[in-house]
């Protein structure tokens, strides 16, 4: 019997929460942010800006309408 590495080969995100209960976490992809939000009632949405702060506050406004 061998023994593997169970390091899984990307690594595992912690999503963060803010203030109203939202949990989210970003990735780059081709070279831009891509924010991943689950709203406290379990909807989840995503969006791909130029920086995190700029996806997540469209996700944000979005969310307002």
């Amino acid at each position: 019997m061998t023994k593997t590495d169970a390091t899984p080969s990307t690594p595992v995100v912690k999503p963060k929460k803010d203030n109203k209960g939202n949990s989210y976490y970003s990735e780059e992809v081709n070279g831009q942010q891509k924010v991943y939000l689950t709203t406290k009632d379990g909807r989840q949405l995503e969006n791909t800006a130029d920086t995190a702060d700029e996806a997540y506050q469209n996700i944000l406004a979005y969310l307002k309408s």
